[in-house]
């Protein structure tokens, strides 16, 4: 996406957590955005990618954030009811919002500032931006989102930075070794995907809809061709470590290995996933 278009990619569905507000154990939920209205009138262009969007405000009083080919992480700050988020490396204010109403199963965020150029961009296909580019006039005038809560893990944060640092660009090329670390980290992502459904007690969860080599099924999962994989290969910095790190999957894939006696999807797929990672080590 280029960069004189002044456009911003904004999430359609966005993932939040918080650890306290009002006396309630937000931790404990997951508030998934189901609109968002801006000051201006405007409406959201068609919906973007929702696994590859999201908010963890964590009970550490940090965040993590990706929207689309962004990223952000540092610290958060809170007054009262209001919510201020700070770039990690020089605690720049990115965004600031306050919470207008609040009830068990919603509520609503009003964003008064979010500042684009605190940003890190971290991908630069166009695959990533999915019809999802929102000017910036829209977004400095502010803007309401509107949330669900829904349950979530408590043995483990899924939107931690810990296990989505295969989402950011490296800025040079990588090691062998890092190449594979960034692929274990993207693995355990996806088991501990399946482990929080398993839970959570949801009794259906959508395929992930991320960047990635691996296709869900009910009964297993396999990998997709490379040169179908563009969002895949955009995570890493060139092309040739994309295929490392393709490569480096497909060669334990081919292996045999005993699947979880179990009818159960998520079960299955999360334990599937778990033995790769033991795997790739």
């Amino acid at each position: 996406m280029e960069s004189n278009k002044g456009y911003v990619v904004i999430a359609l569905c966005l993932f939040i957590f918080f650890s306290a507000c009002g006396g309630k154990k937000q931790a404990e939920s997951i508030w998934k955005i189901v609109d968002v209205d801006f000051k201006n009138g405007s409406y959201l262009p068609v919906k973007t990618n929702h696994d590859n969007c999201f908010l963890n405000i964590t009970m550490n009083d940090t965040y993590v954030f990706f929207l689309n080919g962004y990223f952000g992480e540092g610290k958060v700050k809170k007054s009262g009811n209001e919510y201020k988020m700070l770039r990690d490396q020089d605690d720049k204010l990115v965004a600031a919002f306050t919470i207008s109403s609040d009830s068990r199963n919603g509520a609503t965020l009003d964003f008064t500032l979010f500042d684009v150029k605190a940003i890190q961009k971290t991908s630069n296909s166009d695959e990533v931006a999915h019809s999802a580019e929102i000017p910036v006039d829209w977004i400095k005038d502010g803007f309401t989102i509107d949330i669900e809560k829904e349950r979530r893990s408590i043995k483990f944060d899924l939107y931690d930075s810990k296990y989505n640092k295969w989402r950011i660009k490296p800025g040079k090329k990588e090691t062998d070794a890092e190449i594979r670390s960034r692929v274990r980290n993207h693995i355990e992502f996806m088991q501990l995907y399946f482990e929080n459904a398993l839970e959570t007690g949801l009794r259906v969860v959508s395929e992930p809809n991320l960047a990635s080599p691996f296709e869900v099924y009910s009964n297993g999962i396999s990998m997709r061709k490379f040169d179908e994989i563009g969002d895949w290969q955009d995570l890493f910095f060139d092309g040739e470590d994309a295929k490392i790190g393709y490569d480096i999957i497909e060669s334990e894939m081919r292996k045999d290995f005993a699947l979880a006696k179990t009818k159960n999807a998520f079960e299955l797929n999360a334990d599937i996933f778990r033995k790769l990672l033991k795997m790739i080590d």
